[in-house]
């Protein structure tokens, strides 16, 4: 991306482009020969088109507009309006943040105004003590795929097993009680085990548990494979990617989740983040997978506690200064 390029998005969506960052791993420091080469802008709507309300709040040019997976020769350029930016950053917004102290790492900044650096002069107005977002952003990803990758490759590799098995349908699954158990043990399963549950009439029988799903030893075999291949398709395509990368957790979500924990960290501890991050290389090696799961979801609910505690002590306000940041929204249009 160069000057020649912003003036053409300028002239073609008529705006004032003030700023624009490399993002993502270039600006974290965890990217690798693969890649992709994402961008981060912020924009000044027309005084026209702001008065006549059809000014845009965000502008998406990125090359990939499909749902497959970035390469490294994609570009992801995302533009926001100065409208929209502050109140991303008013409300600790994980993106629009980053962008903010990207504005002091000069080796990823591709453009720069006077504009945007009244944004990093003033970047203390915008801190406050809302950081829901951040912390939503690294339970979430922690959870979601993570412990659904898991429980993904558990379930494939048993409808595997349970589709190949020969058996006349009709029988009733408590024949295959011994099968089951045997496979559990075979494979240390964590999702898929035997459980004992009181049933209707008050008294306790043994379940096979797939996912949390309860299956009597009545039911028979044909309609439990028919439901757990139910419950099989119900998963989506990025949860079967992940799984079939034989890998049993979305390492690179949960790289992100570590990363967005250890940033509102820093935040707290010094109001400020750096980039590229101090602990790049430890990001990196858990995208790379070779950080285990456990390990790394403990590490970040200690972040997290200790957040909590920060949280508490921190001396910055519970909310951004709004009057001061319209104040700088306002000198950006000439009446």
């Amino acid at each position: 991306m160069n000057l020649e390029k912003i003036r053409e998005i300028e002239k073609q969506h008529n705006i004032k482009i003030i700023y624009t960052t490399m993002s993502g791993s270039k600006l974290y420091g965890t990217d690798n020969e693969n890649s992709d080469t994402d961008y981060k802008g912020i924009f000044i709507p027309s005084v026209e088109d702001v008065l006549l309300k059809r000014d845009k709040s965000s502008i998406d040019l990125s090359t990939n507009k499909t749902n497959v997976k970035n390469s490294k020769e994609d570009v992801d350029i995302t533009l926001h309006s100065i409208h929209n930016y502050f109140n991303q950053l008013s409300k600790s917004e994980t993106g629009a943040v980053d962008v903010l102290f990207s504005m002091f790492r000069k080796d990823t900044i591709i453009y720069e105004t006077p504009e945007s650096k009244l944004i990093k002069d003033n970047y203390k107005l915008f801190l406050n003590k809302n950081m829901k977002s951040f912390i939503g952003y690294a339970l979430g990803q922690t959870k979601k795929f993570g412990i659904k990758g898991a429980r993904y490759n558990e379930l494939d590799s048993f409808v595997k097993w349970l589709n190949s098995i020969d058996k006349d349908k009709s029988i009733k699954l408590e024949n295959l009680f011994d099968d089951v158990k045997n496979y559990i043990k075979e494979n240390n399963t964590k999702y898929i085990k035997f459980v004992k549950a009181q049933g209707s009439n008050n008294e306790i029988w043994d379940y096979v548990s797939i996912l949390g799903k309860l299956f009597h030893g009545n039911v028979t075999l044909e309609y439990f494979t028919t439901r757990i291949n139910q419950l099989y398709n119900q998963f989506g395509n990025r949860t079967k990617t992940i799984a079939s990368t034989d890998s049993k957790t979305d390492f690179k979500a949960l790289s992100h989740a570590y990363r967005v924990a250890y940033e509102v960290e820093e935040l707290l501890e010094t109001n400020f983040i750096k980039f590229p991050l101090n602990n790049k290389e430890f990001i990196k090696s858990i995208k790379e997978g070779k950080q285990s799961y456990e390990d790394v979801v403990e590490l970040i609910q200690q972040i997290l506690e200790n957040v909590d505690v920060l949280l508490l002590r921190s001396k910055l306000p519970e909310e951004a200064d709004k009057k001061e940041i319209d104040k700088i929204l306002l000198s950006y249009y000439k009446y």
